[in-house]
């Protein structure tokens, strides 16, 4: 994978955190523009790697880039075969 793959892959991750904080905190008009894609991906999570999402989103202003970076990799090895296929779908 280049760097712009991955970087791009790191904007989707950010995207699908703010959209679920954003339902977490019950803006229904995320509700009617959020995608079927990034609805089936979320619904694929566990509770542990749901939260992670969360956090992800939550912690974007706290501590360095490396910390915050470690978070995503963390939460995204988490990530099963069919959960990352999922992740694919999302444009």
């Amino acid at each position: 994978m280049n760097i712009n793959t991955a970087v791009e892959q790191v904007k989707t991750l950010y995207y699908v955190a703010e959209t679920a904080n954003n339902l977490e905190v019950g803006e229904r008009s995320v509700e009617q523009w959020t995608g079927a894609s990034v609805k089936d991906f979320i619904k694929s999570l566990d509770f542990n790697q749901y939260a992670a999402l969360l956090d992800l989103y939550a912690c974007e202003d706290e501590g360095d880039a490396g910390d915050w970076l470690e978070h995503v990799q963390q939460l995204v090895s988490s990530f099963s075969d069919e959960q990352i296929e999922l992740f694919s779908r999302i444009n």
